[in-house]
C-alpha cells in the first residue's frame, strides 16, 4: 500500500509583507530606542488592525535588531564624544564600564588629634557607603 503524498499547507494567516515605507518607519522607530509596545502601536496604525508584537519579531526581527543596533552605536559615539570634550561624569563612567576602573574602597581613619572615633560619625560613613545601616 503506498501513501498518498500531499502538499502540507501552512497553518494560519499567510504572510502579508509590509510595503517598503512601513519597513523604513518599523527601522526608525527601533531606531530611536522605541520599547516593542510603543512600535506595535504606532505601526497598528499604519495598517489595518492590530498587530501582534510576535508577529513582527518574527517577519521584521532583523530588521528591528539592526535599528536597535544603529541606535547603540550613536548613543555610545555620543558618550565617547562627552568623554573626550572633558565631562568629568562621562569620563568616570566609560572608565568604569569599559576598563574595568573602581572606586578604592572608604576607610574610616582616625581623627588627627587622636581623640576616639565618635560613634555617630562612623554610623553615618556607614550608611553613606552601604545605602543602609549596618544592623
Amino acid at each position: 500500500m503506498t501513501k498518498k503524498v500531499t502538499k502540507h499547507r501552512k497553518r494560519g494567516r499567510p504572510f502579508k509583507a509590509f510595503p517598503p515605507n512601513l519597513v523604513l518607519e518599523l527601522e526608525e522607530l527601533a531606531r530611536i530606542g522605541c520599547t516593542n509596545d510603543e512600535i506595535v502601536a504606532v505601526l497598528s496604525n499604519s495598517v489595518k488592525g492590530r498587530i501582534s508584537w510576535n508577529t513582527l519579531d518574527r517577519n521584521y526581527g532583523d530588521v528591528i535588531k539592526k535599528g536597535r543596533d544603529e541606535m547603540k552605536a550613536s548613543l555610545r559615539r555620543s558618550q565617547f564624544r562627552l568623554a573626550l570634550e572633558g565631562n568629568p561624569a562621562m569620563n568616570i563612567w566609560l572608565g568604569k564600564q569599559l576598563l574595568g576602573q573602581r572606586e578604592p574602597p572608604h576607610e574610616i581613619t582616625p581623627p588627627a588629634d587622636g581623640a576616639a572615633f565618635n560613634v555617630e560619625v562612623i554610623r553615618r560613613v556607614i550608611v553613606d557607603a552601604a545605602g543602609h545601616p549596618d544592623r
